[in-house]
């Protein structure tokens, strides 16, 4: 089964809708939830364990592979939202949970997936922890940023040592800033595939070095090439 449908992005999420076909084990730093138009989604672990369920929460970082489904709604949250914090707190510490509310996040497979996500990007999170200011600051920093920035360079602007900044990531984040950083390379990438771009090109728009650079990160992290994620816009 190849993968098919559409793809959308919100401020701090991204999501798919659609047929999905197989998938590598990969981890990435993004808070995955997948929902099932019918039946169950399954995932299954590092430790080859398969999980079940209508709704199934993937923590950042936890290694998995998506099996095969006819129709499904794959969300993928960035680790330092509010929304990501939220859920983090909401949910049981496992890697992979099945989630027993079946209205969770208000999905609706018949909404729009961009008035959905601009819906979740409203969410005030007032429940999540809050993120220290200066790495709060160096997170916008290379978000907004359209030139590349190394770690060292956004420390200093913050005020922090780039040992110190490295640190609060991987305390508050879970995972290297580094990480982060090639997820919205990914995020930038994907989003310039999904206004018709060609692969070098969103290459380029992502921030790599190369489109070969881009599809081993990729692979790496989301268990697709380019390519596939590419067929997957129609």
């Amino acid at each position: 089964m190849s993968w098919s449908g559409q793809l959308a992005f919100g401020e701090y999420c991204a999501a798919y809708r659609g047929k999905t076909g197989d998938n590598r084990l990969h981890r990435h730093a993004a808070l995955q939830i997948v929902f099932a138009q019918s039946g169950t989604a399954s995932i299954t672990g590092s430790d080859k364990r398969v999980h079940q369920g209508r709704v199934l929460l993937i923590r950042p970082m936890a290694a998995h592979k998506l099996d095969a489904a006819s129709a499904v709604t794959v969300l993928y949250v960035e680790a330092q939202s509010p929304l990501a914090k939220t859920l983090n707190l909401r949910f049981a510490a496992s890697d992979i949970v099945a989630v027993e509310d079946q209205s969770f996040l208000a999905h609706d497979f018949d909404r729009p997936l961009d008035a959905w996500l601009k819906d979740l990007g409203r969410g005030d999170g007032d429940a999540a922890p809050v993120m220290d200011a200066r790495l709060s600051q160096a997170l916008i920093l290379l978000r907004k940023t359209t030139a590349p920035l190394s770690i060292r360079e956004v420390a200093a602007r913050v005020g922090l040592s780039e040992s110190r900044l490295r640190n609060l990531a991987q305390d508050q984040l879970g995972f290297p800033i580094a990480t982060w950083m090639v997820w919205r390379k990914l995020n930038r990438a994907a989003q310039a595939l999904d206004a018709r771009a060609s692969l070098a090109e969103a290459a380029i728009a992502g921030g790599f070095s190369d489109q070969a650079h881009m599809t081993r990160c990729m692979r790496r992290m989301l268990g697709i090439t380019p390519h596939t994620a590419r067929t997957a816009i129609p």
